[in-house]
């Protein structure tokens, strides 16, 4: 993706591919699709230029709280995919509180207040 400058869906989709997943060769993953509620009234309000600051601090947040083995794409619009190796639920509760404190104090100005953007949805989270 051009603006995070994370694997877009596509990207996500042949990463996950290479990982060989199948029931063969089982792996201890986590998946976490991220929505962002309310995105839609921040380009409506502040402006697309603001808006794609938001998803830019987004990709950021999310890349930097990840360890090597993980990673995020940018799987739509408003939507994140993080992948999660070896991670058991209490693990990826103690994550997502954090990304919620962290994106609710990440506030995005355009030379005025501050923007509070978001009401994090977190997480949908499939096991694979």
């Amino acid at each position: 993706d051009v603006l995070t400058r994370l694997p877009n869906r596509q990207g996500a989709g042949v990463r996950l591919d290479r990982m060989g997943l199948d029931d063969e060769n089982p792996r201890a993953l986590l998946m976490l699709f991220i929505d962002l509620e309310g995105f839609g009234k921040i380009n409506e309000t502040h402006g697309r230029a603001v808006g794609d600051r938001v998803l830019q601090h987004v990709g950021y947040l999310l890349t930097a709280s990840l360890r090597e083995r993980d990673w995020v794409a940018r799987w739509g619009d408003d939507e994140f995919l993080l992948v999660l190796s070896n991670n058991d639920r209490q693990d990826v509760a103690g994550l997502t509180g954090r990304l919620r404190d962290q994106l609710k104090a990440l506030p995005v100005d355009d030379a005025g207040p501050p923007v509070p953007y978001t009401h994090l949805t977190l997480p949908t989270i499939y096991s694979v």
